[in-house]
């Protein structure tokens, strides 16, 4: 089952998944992808709140 996100699709492994769905490459991209949009949303988080802190 493939879940589409904003930033791409994301893969689950499962046995009802077609295999070609699974393929090493897509997965680590895709795991990769959501890896760079957590690391961004964090940062925007930080960046956020240390501006809130200045006013």
């Amino acid at each position: 089952m493939c879940t589409d996100y904003h930033w791409g699709s994301y893969c689950h492994l499962s046995k009802l998944d077609d295999p070609a769905i699974l393929d090493k490459d897509n997965y680590a991209r895709n795991l990769s992808s959501i890896f760079q949009h957590l690391i961004i949303m964090s940062l925007q988080e930080i960046l956020f709140i240390h501006l809130r802190q200045d006013i």
